[in-house]
């Protein structure tokens, strides 16, 4: 049984070179209209192996609300420092819930 507690509690990054690593960062957003909501984020990555640098870097992003219910979620951006990886995220989102009460 502990055996099994462990491997649910602790999170560990397995493989030689692999360490295990940090991820910070700070997002401006702001809702233009009811449809549309734009942002930026800048971002700190300590490195996930021996060797390799840790990174900066940012994203831009949008939530284009499609109804009440219905959203697209659009995402990019790249490191400006360290691996220069380039990241892309395009997603539907559905919500659901009690309505807002005006």
């Amino acid at each position: 049984m502990d055996d099994l507690w462990r491997w649910w509690l602790l999170d560990y990054n397995p493989g030689e070179g692999n360490r295990d690593w940090w991820q910070f960062g700070w997002l401006l957003q702001r809702e233009i209209n009811k449809k549309l909501t734009l942002g930026a984020e800048i971002y700190y990555k300590t490195s996930n192996r021996t060797g390799i640098d840790e990174s900066k870097g940012y994203t831009v992003g949008a939530i284009i609300n499609l109804t009440d219910n219905h959203h697209l979620l659009l995402s990019g951006g790249q490191d400006v420092s360290g691996p220069n990886y380039h990241s892309f995220y395009i997603a539907y989102q559905f919500t659901f819930g009690p309505e807002k009460k005006p």
